[in-house]
């Protein structure tokens, strides 16, 4: 979310963020289950021509939270209280539900790559065979791949709940590797 303001003083304008934002902050940090920081802050003077020059000064808050009815509520609030305007709405995996996914795959993955290794030297006529080299990928980057939904400012004052559906991620693993083919046993002369 993010707080502007605009006036023909910079001082007046960064008073009104900071007062804004200052509360906004305040209720977040009140919001149980919900992580909030301030981002990019920005005063800017804004010309035009015919008309008088002014200040807009921006501020931004980062609310993050696994709690959607927490931080659907907290929004609205922001919104109809405080004024804030919603500039974006992101969803994406936690850490921690990625790793436990990603850990099950990878159990999966292996099981299913030592199979293909088995039904290979069974279908070469070998005996057996046994673990070359082993490489385990996984599309982790650090941060997941958020879903983006672009959301209006609601009027100030409407109330109305910010709707906020999740949807799925995928989670890959590739195991891929070298299997050593044993030979049969040769009969000893």
């Amino acid at each position: 979310l993010r707080v502007e303001a605009e006036s023909a003083d910079a001082a007046a304008a960064a008073g009104s963020v900071n007062a804004r934002m200052a509360t906004a902050l305040a209720r977040a940090k009140a919001t149980a289950g919900v992580d909030a920081r301030t981002l990019g802050y920005s005063t800017q003077q804004i010309v035009e021509k015919g008309q008088p020059a002014r200040w807009r000064a921006v501020q931004t808050l980062s609310l993050e939270s696994a709690d959607f009815g927490a931080l659907s509520a907290l929004v609205s609030r922001l919104q109809a209280s405080d004024g804030l305007l919603l500039s974006g709405l992101q969803f994406a995996l936690a850490n921690a539900t990625r790793r436990k996914a990603e850990d099950q795959l990878i159990q999966d993955a292996i099981k299913a790559w030592q199979q293909r290794a088995q039904q290979a030297a069974q279908g070469f006529g070998f005996q057996g065979w046994r673990v070359g080299r082993v490489a385990i990928q996984t599309n982790d980057y650090g941060q997941a791949q958020p879903m983006l939904m672009r959301a209006q400012a609601a009027p100030f004052g409407s109330g109305a709940p910010v709707a906020a559906e999740a949807g799925t991620t995928d989670v890959t693993v590739t195991v891929s590797g070298d299997a050593i083919l044993e030979p049969p046993n040769l009969p000893t002369r």
